[in-house]
Parts: C-alpha cells; structure tokens; sequence
C-alpha cells in the first residue's frame, strides 16, 4: 500500500487573507496505513477551525494506532462489508464491533476537547482575531463558553490492517472506494442528510457521538484504492460520477508515472479547482495498492468512457429534438395562417440550441476517442464497442446550416429565451 495526501488553501481564503482551515495525514507502511482529511468550518464564528482540524487529525491518528495495537485481532475475522448510518437505537443493542468502533470514537471526541482547551488557555486572542471576529464570539470565546464552537470541524478517516480495513466519518466531504472489476467504484461510508447545502454535523456537536457513520470488513476483501476529499472538491465537481472520473485521473498518473508525479499533480490542480470551482479550500488522501491500480486500470477507463458516453447520448437526442422543432417551425413559418413572427423567434432559440448541443457532442466525442486510446495504451487492447457520433455531428452541422439560412429576427440578443437556460457544467477533469 502506498498513501498520498495534499491540502490547499481556497480562492476565496487567499481573498480574505483567512488561512487553509483543510488539514490531510496520509501514512503507510507494512502493517497499517490511514489516511485522515478533517476540513475546519468556515463560518465566523469558527475562527479557530484550521487548528481544530489539525489538532483533530494528529488525535485521530494516535487513536487509531491504540485501536489497531489493542483491539484483539479477531474482532472483525471474517466480517462480511459492514456500513452503519448515524445510531438511532439503544446502545445495548450494538454489536461487540459497534461498541469498540464507538468508544474509538468517544477518545477522539475527549481528547480533542481537552486539546483545544489547552490550545485556547496557552494562546489568548490575537491582534488578527480582534480585527476580523466579530465581539461577540471573541467575547464567548473569553469567557471560555461554547469553545468546540471555535475549533469546530469534519472529519474522515481511512484505516487498513492486513487482515481488515475500516472507515469513519463525521459531516460532509466524500469517500470512494476503487474496486476489482466486479464493479469499479462505491461511496462505502453511508451519508447522513444532515448534511445538506452549508450545513454540516461535526465533532464540535453536543451529540457528536451518534453522529458518526462508518464501514468495515474482515473477510479478505480491500478496495484498490480509497480516495478522501473534503467538500471542496464535491462542491466543484457535484456529481458523485463526477468526482470518481477526476479520482480516476490521478490513478491513470499513479499507474504510468508513478506516485511522486501524481503528488505534483493534485498540488498543480488542487488550486485550479478551487479557483474555477467551490472558491473552498481543498484537501485529498488517498491510500491505494499500485499493483492492483496498474491490473484495473482499464476498467477504470472504461467507467469514465461510459459516464462520457452517456453524457454523449443525451447531446445526440438533443440535436435529434431540435430537428423535429425544425421542421414543425418551417411549416409554422411557411403557413399563411402562422405567426411568423414567434416561429421565427423560435427558430434563432433552436439554432442556439442545436449549436451547444452539436458543440458539447463534439467535445466528448473527442474525449471519448482520446480515452479510447489510452485504454489501448495501457492494456494493449483496443476496445470493440466504442460509440461513433461522428455521423450524427454531420447531420446536426447540416441542421445548423440550415437553421442559419432561415430568416431570423434583429437583436435576438435582446430577446428572453422562453426555454430555461442550461444548467452550468462541473468543471472539466484537469488531465
């Protein structure tokens, strides 16, 4: 096994002149690799949240390490893929595993809170705190009231042992899980809807402890890779399908370049996302098997080259729509009793319409080919399904030509669309 883990600062933080509140750990070695991102609150009232998450990492870390060295090594023998949602019933109704896995939890809770206590006693306001925190959290946090408030943070773990693998989490921010080719991806830690816009659970709540979600399994079975990313990178990339085609990219770097490259690669992107998506701080751990990403390589292509061709797929029955509307706005305008006037404006709306369409199908008609051939590359198989759309990117410019050359109205500029406009696109994959 081997780990990756890079953090930044966001767009918006640079802006403010606020500091990196995403903190990433990622560790690896012959018995025990964990992975941690715990990602600070940014609200203002959690001005002290970049140290909660650091401080909740370093716990985490030590805690784990206890838990792996003490727990008895049976615990989770066996043990079929196990997830639990947030508790809702009667703790005497826990399984042996659930009670370990929550006092684990209980000893990152207390000694984080005796951590930050210490933090708050040893390092009174700063000249930068009074300037920017409004008085009345630097007076709650004088008088030492709500202090977990101030350090407030999420957090995400990934642990694997040679004989099992666990995972916890507590708010927002995503796991993927990269399998064998039996299926190619999974979200294993379950969500809880709590987590929903800005708003978040975290370990700074008064029920924190019945809040944490978790997976684990014992039976021999590992993922290939695990990948944590804070909400900075879900809140860019949207879509579960979305993030697990930019993970992708980094296991393609991983398989042909080697670790160090793709280190460099998410240092180099990290802050592009952030700029031209969330504006957030950004933070990513990964613990992956190299061999196994090299033998599941193509698989993984594949995933993204089906996500594309979906994608494809329904730019195709776009253009395939405005044809018919083509026609039907051809006889409104060649018909005596037409309003010419609205069939006119409605057919500069189809020509705009069919040309994003025709555009976006170009485009990952492009990617598509382009995936198909790093598939060949990497497995020295070419694919015998690949979907052509040249034909059908033929037609749709013979369909805009022919748009084109039907009257349209002056300063169409100006006119409001009667279709609501498209929805934004997640932020291409950085290759």
């Amino acid at each position: 096994m081997q780990n990756i883990n890079v953090h930044c600062q966001g767009e918006s933080h640079k802006a403010t002149d606020k500091p990196c509140q995403d903190y990433s750990y990622s560790f690896s070695s012959e018995e025990l690799s964990i992975a941690v991102v715990c990602d600070g609150h940014g609200g203002e009232r959690y001005f002290r949240s970049q140290w909660g998450a650091q401080f909740a990492t370093e716990i985490i870390v030590n805690v784990v390490k206890e838990f792996v060295r003490t727990t008895h090594k049976n615990l989770f023998r066996f043990m079929p893929f196990t997830a639990e949602g947030v508790v809702t019933g009667s703790e005497n109704k826990l399984s042996p595993i659930d009670k370990e896995l929550r006092q684990m939890f209980s000893s990152i809770i207390t000694r984080w809170e005796d951590k930050i206590k210490e933090h708050a006693t040893q390092n009174p306001l700063t000249e930068w705190e009074r300037e920017h925190v409004p008085k009345v959290f630097l007076d709650e946090f004088e008088s030492k009231k709500s202090l977990e408030k101030h350090y407030g943070c999420t957090l995400m773990t990934y642990v694997q042992t040679k004989t099992y693998w666990l995972a916890f989490h507590l708010g927002d921010g995503k796991c993927i899980a990269f399998h064998d080719r039996d299926k190619v991806w999974t979200e294993p830690i379950p969500w809880d809807d709590k987590c929903f816009l800005n708003k978040t659970t975290s370990i700074c709540d008064s029920d924190a402890i019945n809040e944490f979600r978790y997976c684990y399994q014992g039976d021999g079975q590992f993922p290939v890779a695990v990948f944590l990313g804070s909400d900075g990178i879900d809140d860019t990339y949207g879509e579960m399908e979305n993030i697990a085609n930019f993970y992708v990219e980094i296991l393609k770097i991983i398989a042909k370049d080697g670790k160090e490259t793709a280190i460099q690669q998410l240092k180099d992107d990290l802050p592009i996302i952030s700029r031209i998506g969330s504006k957030d701080d950004v933070a990513v751990a990964t613990i992956f098997d190299t061999d196994r990403v090299k033998a599941n390589i193509g698989e993984y292509i594949k995933f993204q080259i089906e996500y594309m061709t979906t994608q494809a797929d329904e730019q195709k029955n776009r253009i395939e729509q405005q044809e018919e509307k083509r026609k039907s706005l051809e006889k409104e305008i060649n018909g005596w009793l037409a309003n010419k006037e609205k069939a006119e404006i409605n057919m500069k709306y189809a020509i705009q319409e069919l040309e994003r369409a025709t555009d976006r199908l170009e485009v990952l008609g492009g990617k598509i080919d382009f995936l198909s051939k790093e598939y060949k590359n990497f497995t020295n198989r070419e694919l015998t399904d690949k979907p052509d759309y040249s034909e059908t990117i033929e037609i749709a410019k013979s369909f805009r030509q022919n748009l084109e050359s039907q009257e349209s109205p002056e300063n169409p500029e100006s006119l409001e669309s009667p279709e609501s406009p498209e929805s934004p696109e997640s932020p291409e994959t950085l290759n």
